[in-house]
């Protein structure tokens, strides 16, 4: 009872915050000059980034002893991820020195690998068993920072800009094939595409950057963007990811 006497008044105050904002829309609209109007719409910017990922976003290959079997597995990865990616940005002017920007952005995700078992039996003999992996996944990426500028950002035309803020990142598109070569020689081909643990993820990101804009009013950002995931797309090897990320970002908006 008290729970749902907690939920309706929790309710009732978004109602009233909700009728509020749109009340006050509606008296800026009536308010506002069609000077007003434009200097608004010129806050606005659009326009696109590339990506670049200068470190490997999956961890190598390792080594494995079981004593217990009497078996050593080993790990091989190839990651085959492409350095670059982009999309569209949209940004806002919110102050002369805070600009707020929202991404698009989409790479692709490849790797291939390869799990070696070696089995000792107790009268020596080693069996070998082996199964290869090749997957591909498409990641879509929104950050949506709040960038604080060294100088007015309608009026400089050279700027430091430092920006934080969340993103989140969608898999999609996950393919896999997978052959397990048996000790006998014989193999078997599946193409069930790997599980996901989490299809959408938040992380955190951190950027710092520079900002050119040239007389045609045109802006060019090169950043670098540090980004910490809070949990993992993929949670095994060897599509598990490192949750600690670094992107060099260039956009060019207008």
């Amino acid at each position: 009872m008290r729970s749902n006497s907690l939920k309706t008044r929790v309710s009732r105050a978004a109602g009233f915050i909700l009728c509020g904002l749109l009340l006050t829309q509606v008296l800026f609209a009536q308010g506002a000059s069609d000077s007003d109007h434009h200097n608004f719409l010129r806050r606005f910017s659009v326009g696109a980034r590339g990506t670049v990922f200068p470190m490997a976003i999956q961890t190598s290959g390792i080594t494995a002893n079981n004593p217990t079997t009497a078996s050593t597995a080993t790990y091989t990865l190839a990651p085959s991820t492409p350095l670059f990616g982009g999309g569209l940005t949209v940004e806002y002017a919110a102050s002369q020195r805070i600009l707020v920007s929202a991404d698009v952005l989409y790479h692709e995700f490849r790797y291939s690998s390869d799990t070696t078992t070696a089995l000792t039996a107790a009268d020596g003999t080693t069996t070998i068993s082996d199964v290869a992996e090749g997957t591909h996944a498409r990641y879509w990426e929104l950050p949506i920072l709040v960038h604080l500028t060294s100088l007015p950002a309608r009026t400089a035309s050279a700027q430091v800009m430092l920006g934080v803020g969340p993103t989140f990142r969608y898999v999609t598109g996950v393919r896999s094939e997978f052959t397990t070569t048996n000790p006998d020689g014989s193999q078997a081909v599946s193409y069930r595409p790997r599980a996901i643990q989490s299809q959408t993820v938040m992380g955190g990101v951190a950027s710092a950057g520079v900002r050119l804009t040239d007389d045609f009013g045109i802006k060019y950002t090169p950043e670098v963007r540090y980004i910490r995931w809070l949990s993992d797309s993929f949670t095994s090897w060897p599509a598990q990811q490192r949750r600690n990320e670094l992107q060099v970002v260039v956009g060019i908006t207008w």
